[in-house]
């Protein structure tokens, strides 16, 4: 993991059960936590290019607030229509407090 695009995040910026944007290398990577994991993930559904991270989400799926389509949080799989490309979820080093998010590294 090379330090010039990794976003550091300290873990109590992350609102439990919503997600939350943080802009790095001019791109919008929303952060959410589930039942103690986290997620990382680039803020725009394949469908339309629309915010994902005031969608709604349920367990880990997210669905779009504009079009209705969902995605995987675990593995950024599209579930259903619109979407068909599934969303860029990155890798993610947790470090107690902190955790690393390697944008070089989607999963």
């Amino acid at each position: 993991m090379t330090q010039e695009f990794t976003l550091k995040i300290r873990k109590s910026d992350i609102p439990q059960g919503r997600s939350k944007v943080f802009l790095s290398h001019g791109i919008q990577i929303a952060l959410t936590e589930v039942e103690g994991t986290y997620y990382a993930f680039l803020d725009l559904c394949t469908h339309r290019d629309e915010p994902l991270s005031s969608g709604c989400l349920k367990g880990t799926v997210i669905e779009c607030p504009f079009h209705g389509a969902k995605f995987d949080l675990r593995d950024g799989r599209a579930l259903c229509a619109p979407a068909k490309d599934s969303l860029p979820v990155f890798k993610i080093e947790d470090l107690g407090d902190t955790l690393l998010v390697d944008l070089d590294e989607v999963l």
